[in-house]
């Protein structure tokens, strides 16, 4: 079997061991966190199709679960499909399938995810990585209800299933830039709710901390593990600039790195930690942006910029404009010399072309009067 059509196996629609058979709860009380329950209420009302936007690690996919769980829909199936990870020729398999001698390999037919989960939900994560043929193809199905499988001529076949997709990025930009479909935009922002960031719900820190140090330890004979208040403080203190997820990894972290169970505020990561030893932030701290944030934390924990920005930023679990003010918070420093700065990110001398270079290509270059 040719080595591209075997790889598209990998995604057939099996249940992904990373996902918990129980839908996980949905947590938090802050009013930006009571508009997202109102907001699933509503999505699932619909069956129309609908996006999901937000930054990365605010928990799209798990919000896209629980409107299917409350749709009428909740005893189909619900098949995630992820976008970025998929070339446009196997995502095009994915979703619509093929038949036998139309791909290499294909040595018979192949359903896609569109006909395999007819009654229930699509989620398309990051959808903006499609390419123009793929959403040309999508829209075609959304309007029509038909899938094609590739190699198909003539009609295809229907299917009923509820597309919903996530994106991290402006799909109206993406417009303008000629890279996505006008009417795939309009198609799928006619529903659309927004994920918040941690930022934006600090109230909910606290409850999400305790949650994720409990799921840590589930099935660990150890006692349970407390934050203290100084922690806390702090942890609501910061920016989390990868949000949710970002989160939970730092609480799984201590919290199976825990000798005591107590966490204090000198048990946190560097860039977390309060300034002042056992100290809460001051007010003016806590109204930091995520790129004074992730400046600090690399001042301070002696990363380089390559190591601790960059893949955050070519992951997209930051944006362009955290990157923005990082720089900008850090030629404050350096008094706008580039040749500090890169001493600042830790970078060595030789690098500053090369950081010069990577930021005009991102459009993160500052002009003076930026700056």
């Amino acid at each position: 079997m040719d080595k591209g059509y075997a790889a598209a196996e990998l995604y057939e629609c099996v249940p992904d061991p990373d996902t918990p058979a129980v839908l996980p709860p949905l947590i938090g009380h802050s009013a930006a966190f009571s508009r997202v329950r109102h907001d699933i209420a509503c999505l699932a009302a619909t069956g129309a199709p609908a996006i999901i936007t937000g930054e990365p690690g605010t928990g799209k996919s798990l919000l896209a679960r629980a409107v299917h769980a409350a749709s009428t829909r909740a005893s189909g199936p619900f098949v995630a499909v992820p976008c970025a990870r998929l070339p446009e020729a196997l995502l095009e398999i994915e979703l619509f399938g093929c038949v036998k001698g139309s791909v290499i390999g294909a040595s018979s037919d192949r359903m896609g995810v569109l006909d395999g989960a007819h009654g229930g939900t699509v989620l398309l994560e990051d959808v903006e990585e499609m390419t123009l043929r793929t959403q040309g193809l999508l829209l075609r199905f959304l309007e029509s209800g038909e899938v094609h499988r590739v190699g198909t001529i003539g009609s295809g076949t229907l299917s009923d299933v509820r597309i919903l997709a996530t994106t991290s990025v402006r799909l109206e930009a993406r417009v303008g830039e000629g890279l996505f479909r006008e009417g795939l935009r309009s198609c799928l922002t006619a529903s659309e709710m927004s994920a918040p960031s941690l930022r934006d719900r600090r109230d909910d820190i606290p409850v999400l901390v305790d949650y994720f140090a409990r799921v840590a330890l589930t099935g660990d004979a150890r006692r349970p593990v407390t934050f203290t208040l100084e922690a806390h403080s702090a942890l609501e203190a910061y920016s989390w600039p990868g949000n949710v997820r970002e989160l939970r990894q730092v609480v799984e972290r201590l919290v199976m790195s825990a000798e005591t169970e107590w966490i204090g505020a000198e048990d946190l990561p560097v860039g977390i930690r309060p300034r002042r030893p056992g100290g809460a932030r001051t007010a003016r701290e806590r109204r930091r942006t995520v790129g004074e944030d992730l400046f600090m934390r690399i001042v301070r924990s002696g990363e380089s910029f390559w190591s601790a920005v960059y893949p955050m930023f070519m992951q997209r679990e930051i944006t362009r404009t955290d990157l923005r003010d990082m720089v900008r918070r850090g030629l404050q420093s350096s008094r706008g010399n580039y040749g500090t700065l890169i001493r600042l990110l830790n970078m060595p001398a030789s690098d500053q072309r090369k950081f010069v270079s990577f930021l005009r290509r991102y459009g993160c270059e500052l002009t003076s009067r930026e700056r």
